[in-house]
């Protein structure tokens, strides 16, 4: 019982005065915490300082590709949103015509399967 009483004594109300942005998280996003919002496709919008400013950035998969930034304010936020659902964060190759796809196809059908050298087993892995 005196172990419950110390306890007791120790516990603190502490007030933790964190803003959260009132924010609806569209679909697809998976909200982590109240700096940082996850896609499905693994593009990530965060608050952090980037170059020196403060702000929503938003992170592509492909790290060859630029980072866009937005004002640090829920408008910011609501911009990264809605600048990677009108696609600036597309993929790459999302721009391939029918013909460059049937020319893939083409090419993965002209390749030779991969062989197994003659001291190796079909078994072994």
């Amino acid at each position: 019982m005196a172990l419950g009483q110390r306890l007791g004594a120790l516990k603190v109300d502490v007030k933790e005065e964190v803003q959260f942005l009132d924010v609806q998280v569209p679909v697809g996003w998976e909200q982590d915490s109240h700096t940082l919002y996850l896609h499905e496709s693994g593009v990530r919008i965060e608050r952090r300082i980037y170059r020196n400013k403060e702000g929503w950035i938003l992170v592509p998969v492909d790290l060859d590709r630029a980072v866009l930034e937005f004002s640090p304010n829920s408008v910011g936020l609501d911009q990264a949103f809605a600048a990677f659902a009108g696609g600036a964060l597309a993929p790459k190759g999302a721009g391939a015509t029918p013909q460059v796809l049937e020319n893939r196809k083409a090419a993965r059908l002209d390749e030779k399967p991969v062989e197994l050298a003659e001291d190796e087993d079909e078994d072994e892995s």
